[in-house]
């Protein structure tokens, strides 16, 4: 189970959707329907967003969390009290972008116990034409190579 996302599939009638997780800023979390972000999702309360329009029935949703890795949350300066609060926050940021990278990691192909790439029953999308005997093809490439 991911520890920064979850994906929803849409029944077509519900906008809003749990966040199972915690987040330093609300700018942290994104919403994705069928992988196209909702830049316009409101928030419900701190544990719900709503989505701008309702995705349709059988709509992934992904509510993600991004923490920004670029500046700290806490600047700690020589001299300043330093407060249990900006400790938290500070753990905080850097404990969420551990658990996004876990997850990126574990979400990623990876080799089985011998050595063989494992797609975990998932489908593998945006292959291009091969080039190559030993390429993998898409289905379109195939479905064209095939008579019936």
């Amino acid at each position: 189970m991911a520890l920064s996302y979850v994906i929803y599939t849409a029944n077509g009638s519900t906008t809003d959707f749990s966040i199972p997780f915690s987040y330093v800023n609300t700018t942290d979390v994104k919403v994705y329907i069928d992988n196209v972000e909702d830049t316009s999702y409101t928030y419900v309360n701190a544990s719900t967003v709503r989505t701008s329009t309702t995705p349709s029935n059988g709509a992934k949703v992904k509510v993600d969390r991004d923490t920004d890795d670029t500046s700290r949350a806490v600047d700690f300066q020589d001299g300043s009290v330093i407060s249990e609060e900006q400790l938290d926050l500070n753990s905080d940021q850097i404990f969420n972008i551990v658990q996004e990278n876990v997850d990126a990691i574990d979400d990623c192909h990876k080799l089985d116990n011998t050595g063989v790439w494992d797609a975990n029953s998932k489908r593998i999308i945006n292959v291009a034409t091969p080039t190559s005997g030993t390429d993998a093809a898409n289905k379109t490439y195939i479905d064209t190579q095939t008579t019936s």
